[in-house]
């Protein structure tokens, strides 16, 4: 008799989003193996081109996004003393400026 087959259950860690786009197409390339980010795309109205399956399994989702819809950023470190906003360090001066003088 054969032995029973475990389902397969990916770690957190095995749990990874790729995106990959280039200059020349006009769609970025989207692998996930993440349930939560398949809930996300789900409900911007994307649906997976393609599947991927290990024992029957589903386990990842291929997306192809047209490179207008996607949004990408890094966010700033923010520095110890330095204004909240880069761009309101030349208001930020002025205004100290002008209080130091009125006082």
């Amino acid at each position: 008799m054969p032995e029973p087959v475990s389902p397969y259950h990916p770690t957190r860690a095995e749990q990874e989003t790729v995106i990959r786009w280039d200059r020349e197409d006009p769609l970025a390339h989207l692998f996930s193996a993440s349930p939560v980010v398949w809930r996300k795309l789900a409900r911007l109205g994307l649906e997976p081109t393609r599947r991927s399956t290990v024992r029957g399994a589903e386990v990842g989702r291929f997306y192809r996004v047209p490179l207008a819809r996607l949004r990408w950023s890094v966010a700033r470190e923010r520095v110890e003393g330095a204004p909240k906003r880069i761009g309101n360090a030349a208001a930020l001066a002025r205004a100290r400026e002008r209080k130091a003088s009125a006082e």
